[in-house]
């Protein structure tokens, strides 16, 4: 995980659902990549008033040049602040324009937790 790069509201997870974005990029954009995160995305959901944005990358058992990024909501779909409204309609589009060209790959995933379906320690 990288602290620096995320949104954290707290430590231990909330929320009912979890949207998963995972991204692969080659060897040659990985720094670019996380650059792309550090210097862009994340001042823009910051600015934008975004309360819970996760980011990682795989380091061991995977493909390195994979990021996770993940977000936790209340609510599906998540409907969050109006990140383009903060920043400005065209340097939000400029922003995202930017990520598709990094990547060899992306997946987004949406999670919802069952309570019934999940083990507790207390069980």
């Amino acid at each position: 995980m990288y602290p620096a790069l995320s949104i954290d509201a707290g430590t231990a997870p909330s929320g009912e659902f979890m949207q998963v974005r995972v991204r692969t990029t080659s060897p040659s954009n990985r720094q670019a990549y996380f650059d792309w995160i550090e210097d862009e995305l994340a001042p823009a959901l910051r600015e934008g008033g975004v309360t819970d944005f996760r980011s990682g990358r795989i380091i061991m058992g995977g493909n390195p040049n994979t990021f996770v990024r993940y977000t936790l909501a209340n609510e599906f779909p998540a409907q969050g602040p109006d990140i383009a409204a903060a920043v400005g309609e065209r340097e939000f589009a400029r922003i995202i324009g930017r990520e598709p060209g990094l990547l060899v790959s992306s997946e987004e995933y949406v999670y919802r937790f069952r309570e019934d379906l999940s083990f507790t320690a207390d069980e």
